[in-house]
């Protein structure tokens, strides 16, 4: 009985420890108290941030599977176990293609700000933030967003090398599942390498608001789906769930 009951005890302490390890910091925890690893979940597997694979023919040479790794300090990625194959590469098939894992961010949310922001500190030191920047920290994160903030990138964009903020514009929207409308974004901005040809980043700004100044978007939303068209009908779909992009604080979105 005694022993049947330690192990009882025992595996009870297990589950919580797992639990402990498991949970997601921005439910548990200050963004100040964030470590390496916390940030880079937010960054990279969090409600905030979802990764699309996507069929890449652009690719020569055989078939590769590009993705991006999550960031470290001193712009060192960090390299751990990689991601398990795309779901493209599954199944019993004779063909296989290349696959790129593009990453779409709901940035303008105060979680994956924070996240860039614990991650500088990390990477210069706690004892390198000084009170006065701590606080311009703090007032940045506070500050309210006029419009959401959505980008998209990748190891490889060539679909997108083409395309100015015109076309984005017209080939991008949100796609609001209660309503079935469609918000196109106000403005685009378009992150260039230094031939200022190569596509590294896009940025897609919405409008929070409709013309009568209701609100596009509700916590109880179930669902919200980014939708943008490159060259050659390439095209990056993420959904998105509000109810899920919420810290303990409230809904962050």
């Amino acid at each position: 009985m005694k022993t049947a009951l330690r192990f009882a005890t025992l595996l009870a302490l297990l589950l919580v420890a797992l639990a402990v390890r498991a949970a997601d910091p921005w439910k548990e925890k200050p963004y100040s108290e964030w470590t390496l690893e916390d940030v880079q979940k937010v960054m990279s597997s969090s409600p905030w941030v979802k990764t699309v694979h996507v069929d890449a023919p652009w690719i020569k040479g055989g078939a590769h599977f590009l993705y991006s790794v999550p960031p470290g300090c001193g712009g060192r990625p960090e390299f751990g176990k990689p991601p398990s194959n795309p779901p493209q590469w599954s199944g019993d098939t004779s063909v296989v293609v290349s696959v790129v894992a593009f990453q779409v961010s709901w940035e303008s949310a105060r979680t994956p700000r924070a996240a860039r922001l614990r991650l500088r500190t990390l990477c210069a030191g706690e004892e390198a933030e000084e009170e006065d920047e701590a606080e311009i920290m703090e007032e940045y994160l506070e500050q309210e967003q006029e419009e959401y903030l959505i980008t998209v990138h990748a190891p490889d964009m060539q679909p997108f090398d083409a395309l100015d903020e015109d076309a984005l514009q017209q080939s991008t929207y949100l796609l609001l599942k209660k309503t079935k409308q469609k918000v196109a974004p106000a403005r685009v901005i378009i992150g260039r390498g230094p031939d200022r040809r190569t596509v590294f980043r896009l940025a897609f700004f919405f409008p929070k608001t409709d013309e009568a100044g209701q609100p596009w978007i509700a916590p109880e939303d179930k669902e919200v789906e980014f939708i943008c068209q490159g060259a050659n009908k390439v095209v990056v779909k993420a959904k998105f769930q509000p109810a899920k992009m919420a810290t303990r604080d409230g809904p962050d979105f």
